[in-house]
């Protein structure tokens, strides 16, 4: 077995494990390791390769972590779900009361029940 085929199982595992965590920095490294499984392909020697592999992964790191961060951190635009239905204004179809009752919000009826408050 090549040395190339060693890189290619490294970042298929770092991708796999990726996925598991999403951090984004296991599939930098896996990058990186496909990346070197491309320049051991290459012939180029062991040592090269872990310079390739080292170079490619501060390269992911230190420019494309920070800019998949900023984008994971903005706030979302729009929203979605149950979230989207907060503010906007519902037709009683079904008398709603502390267990149940419909309302129809933008053509779609959705179930509803009156929220218990606390006063004072």
């Amino acid at each position: 077995m090549g040395v190339w085929v060693i890189w290619l199982i490294i970042a298929l595992v770092l991708g796999g494990a990726e996925i598991l965590t999403l951090t984004a920095v296991l599939g930098l490294l896996g990058g990186a390791a496909l990346i070197t499984s491309g320049a051991a392909a290459l012939g180029l020697p062991l040592a090269l390769q872990f310079l390739v592999f080292a170079v490619a992964a501060v390269a992911g790191l230190v420019v494309i972590r920070p800019i998949a961060t900023r984008h994971m951190l903005r706030p979302r635009l729009e929203r979605f779900g149950v979230d989207a239905l907060v503010d906007r204004t519902a037709h009683v179809v079904q008398q709603v009361t502390g267990l149940a009752g419909t309302v129809r919000i933008g053509g779609e009826e959705w179930t509803a029940a009156v929220k218990a408050t606390r006063s004072g």
